[in-house]
């Protein structure tokens, strides 16, 4: 039995082609180089403020215990500050973001807010779950937590820096 090569077969300038499976033509390049451009998010505005980032990053502590998923939270006081936020890890590990930029912060004043949701039992908040419509509570004294008073606060350099706090709940 004699077995047929597979050939894709199409049209250019009304003359019938063939080309081999596999083998590439500069339209699929063109179409999925735009279809690369158009899901990378290539056509967005990058803030002029990202190259003045600075690397912030430390360690939130709860009685010297770390605490995990914790929201940490730096709010500008002054100047051409924008506010910064992260997530600890299990180890209380955080890295600062500036949205939309990206790692970093802004050299400048900020006040520090740090806020621990948990679920009335004390387990974590689910992660698919907006915190409030679950009964989730604050676990950390207002003096940490409130945006209104806040009692914690950074300075960031020009070479950023590492902030540790280590709360105290007594």
């Amino acid at each position: 039995m004699k077995t047929r090569r597979s050939k894709t077969m199409f049209k250019l300038n009304d003359a019938v082609r063939y080309r081999k499976p596999g083998a590439t033509t500069f339209g699929g390049i063109v179409a999925c180089s735009f279809l690369l451009v158009i899901g990378s998010g290539c056509g967005g505005v990058v803030p002029d403020y990202t190259k003045d980032l600075v690397d912030v990053s430390g360690q939130v502590t709860v009685d010297s215990q770390p605490i995990e998923g914790a929201i940490i939270t730096f709010v500008a006081q002054a100047g051409p500050s924008r506010s910064s936020s992260a997530v600890t890890d299990a180890e209380g590990k955080y890295v600062m973001e500036t949205l939309p930029a990206g790692r970093g912060v802004l050299p400048g004043s900020y006040a520090v807010v740090i806020n621990k949701l948990e679920m009335p039992d004390g387990s974590s908040v689910p992660p698919d779950v907006p915190p409030m419509d679950v009964g989730a509570t604050e676990r950390l004294p207002d003096r940490f937590s409130s945006f209104a008073s806040p009692s914690l606060s950074v300075e960031v350099g020009s070479s950023g820096g590492i902030f540790p706090f280590d709360l105290k709940t007594m």
